[in-house]
Protein backbone atom coordinates (compact mmCIF):
# COMPACT_ATOMS: atom_id res chain seq x y z
CA UNK A 1 0.00 0.00 0.00
CA UNK A 2 1.04 3.26 -0.99
CA UNK A 3 1.54 6.49 2.32
CA UNK A 4 -0.10 9.40 1.16
CA UNK A 5 0.31 12.99 2.42
CA UNK A 6 -2.42 15.80 2.18
CA UNK A 7 -1.75 18.88 2.55
CA UNK A 8 -5.24 21.23 2.87
CA UNK A 9 -4.97 24.89 2.21
CA UNK A 10 -7.85 27.63 2.72
CA UNK A 11 -10.09 28.82 5.33
CA UNK A 12 -7.22 31.33 6.62
CA UNK A 13 -5.16 28.25 7.21
CA UNK A 14 -2.89 25.62 5.53
CA UNK A 15 -1.75 22.24 7.01
CA UNK A 16 1.18 19.89 5.59
CA UNK A 17 1.47 16.39 6.73
CA UNK A 18 4.15 15.12 7.49
CA UNK A 19 2.77 11.96 8.72
CA UNK A 20 0.81 10.36 6.17
CA UNK A 21 -1.36 7.64 5.38
CA UNK A 22 -1.77 4.39 3.57
CA UNK A 23 -4.78 4.15 1.26
CA UNK A 24 -5.63 0.85 -0.27
CA UNK A 25 -6.92 2.44 -3.38
CA UNK A 26 -7.57 5.41 -5.34
CA UNK A 27 -11.14 5.72 -3.97
CA UNK A 28 -9.83 5.65 -0.63
CA UNK A 29 -7.80 8.64 -1.53
CA UNK A 30 -10.30 10.49 -2.91
CA UNK A 31 -12.66 10.06 -0.07
CA UNK A 32 -10.39 11.31 2.36
CA UNK A 33 -9.46 14.19 0.23
CA UNK A 34 -13.03 15.25 0.31
CA UNK A 35 -13.79 15.15 3.69
CA UNK A 36 -10.66 16.70 4.87
CA UNK A 37 -11.48 19.52 2.44
CA UNK A 38 -15.42 19.44 3.91
CA UNK A 39 -13.68 19.75 7.22
CA UNK A 40 -11.96 23.18 6.35
CA UNK A 41 -14.67 24.54 5.16
CA UNK A 42 -16.70 23.65 8.06
CA UNK A 43 -14.69 25.40 9.99
CA UNK A 44 -15.90 28.79 11.80
CA UNK A 45 -13.58 30.91 10.26
CA UNK A 46 -14.36 29.64 7.06
CA UNK A 47 -14.41 32.15 4.30
CA UNK A 48 -11.79 34.72 5.39
CA UNK A 49 -12.56 38.10 3.05
CA UNK A 50 -15.34 37.50 1.38
CA UNK A 51 -14.19 33.89 -0.04
CA UNK A 52 -14.48 30.56 1.07
CA UNK A 53 -12.44 27.76 -0.81
CA UNK A 54 -10.38 24.72 0.01
CA UNK A 55 -7.48 23.52 -2.13
CA UNK A 56 -5.71 20.23 -1.01
CA UNK A 57 -2.64 18.73 -2.67
CA UNK A 58 -1.55 14.74 -2.37
CA UNK A 59 1.57 13.75 -2.70
CA UNK A 60 3.69 10.25 -2.41
CA UNK A 61 6.76 9.79 0.06
CA UNK A 62 8.96 11.04 -2.85
CA UNK A 63 7.11 14.04 -3.00
CA UNK A 64 5.77 13.87 -6.47
CA UNK A 65 1.81 15.35 -6.57
CA UNK A 66 -0.28 12.83 -7.91
CA UNK A 67 -3.69 14.49 -6.29
CA UNK A 68 -4.96 18.43 -6.79
CA UNK A 69 -8.17 19.23 -5.37
CA UNK A 70 -10.53 22.26 -4.89
CA UNK A 71 -13.74 22.98 -3.43
CA UNK A 72 -16.49 25.28 -2.59
CA UNK A 73 -19.72 24.68 -0.22
CA UNK A 74 -22.60 24.06 -2.24
CA UNK A 75 -20.26 22.79 -5.38
CA UNK A 76 -18.82 19.28 -6.43
CA UNK A 77 -15.01 18.66 -5.48
CA UNK A 78 -12.68 19.30 -8.51
CA UNK A 79 -10.18 16.50 -8.45
CA UNK A 80 -7.13 16.15 -10.88
CA UNK A 81 -5.16 13.01 -10.97
CA UNK A 82 -1.62 13.54 -12.05
CA UNK A 83 -0.68 11.29 -15.10
CA UNK A 84 3.70 11.22 -13.84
Amino acid sequence: MARYFFDINGCGTAEWDDVGIECASHAEVEQRTRNLLAECLDQPDAGAYGHQAASAIVRLENDDIVLTATAKPGEPTHLRWSRS
